[in-house]
């Protein structure tokens, strides 16, 4: 854990470096079906990503599942003129808590794993609006065995992603 902390620090030190560094914040949403809150540090061509998501479901009204999701991402993007074409690679772990009505207390287990992504980025910034917005592909290594691979939750899975993040 220290390393990946350790990790991460650089990453926003270099993103912090470039001519154009901006802080933004924004939404995005994972999969189709979670969402995220998401701080972007960085400029044009390099830029950091924390982000942290919720899921939830209930299952016959008896057994509740919440998945907490969180994720720090380094990016590294090609602009051309308003486009830029970008990819990426992090970390993502999650978080799961389990309880029932029927019972009083709950379980929960955590997992850390690799995430990587590619897609497309489009900024309003020279109309005048500090908004940019993006969408791509993604795929996420979750290391994880045991019961919750066993009922789907672990392994390598794809996906996309879209979003968006107002620069100040």
């Amino acid at each position: 854990m220290k390393g990946v902390l350790i990790g991460v620090a650089i990453l926003i030190l270099i993103a912090g470096m470039e001519a154009s560094a901006a802080v933004g914040i924004g939404a995005k949403l994972l999969n189709g079906s979670i969402p995220f809150i998401v701080a972007d540090f960085g400029g044009d061509t390099l830029s950091m990503e924390l982000g942290v998501g919720l899921q939830s479901m209930n299952i016959l009204g008896i057994v509740n599942w919440t998945m907490i999701w969180y994720s720090g991402i380094a990016r590294a993007a090609f602009p051309v003129g308003a486009f830029a074409p970008y990819a990426g690679v992090g970390g993502i772990g999650l978080t799961i808590i389990v309880s029932s009505d029927l019972a009083e207390e709950s379980e929960s287990a955590s997992v850390f794993g690799v995430t990587g992504e590619g897609g497309l980025r489009y900024s309003f910034e020279d109309m005048g609006l500090p908004l940019r917005v993006f969408g791509g592909v993604n795929v996420n290594w979750l290391l994880m065995a045991g019961l919750l691979e066993d009922i789907g939750i672990g392994g390598v899975s794809m996906g996309w992603h879209i979003g968006a993040v107002v620069t100040f």
